[in-house]
């Protein structure tokens, strides 16, 4: 992912750059994103496996989305666990696109 954004990076700031490289790299951003949620998704079904447990405290048994105690009570997971890179690789992708229709209709 890191490769297929620098990559794309530079041809956004290559000014000479042409149509053929633009769709190269939102082409690449688009394999990159999908690898990510592949293996994020296969993350998700090892963690399945295993049962959720990651990790045991006093009693507590916190798992991937709720922690719940002795008494059977849980409570909600805080804090974001997103993956930012795929919002980004998406919105890197639109800001391409858009140069590819502005290059496209000013050569034309």
């Amino acid at each position: 992912m890191k490769a297929a954004y620098a990559k794309a990076a530079a041809v956004l700031e290559d000014k000479n750059a042409t149509q053929v490289e633009v769709n190269n790299a939102v082409k690449a951003l688009e394999t990159a994103t999908q690898e990510l949620k592949e293996e994020k998704s296969d993350k998700k079904a090892v963690a399945g496996e295993a049962g959720d447990k990651v990790a045991s405290d006093n009693g507590k048994q916190t798992t991937g989305k709720t922690t719940s105690n002795a008494t059977g009570k849980s409570a909600a997971k805080t804090g974001d666990a997103a993956n930012m890179a795929i919002p980004a690789a998406a919105g890197l992708m639109a800001v391409l696109a858009a140069i590819a229709a502005w290059r496209k209709r000013t050569n034309a």
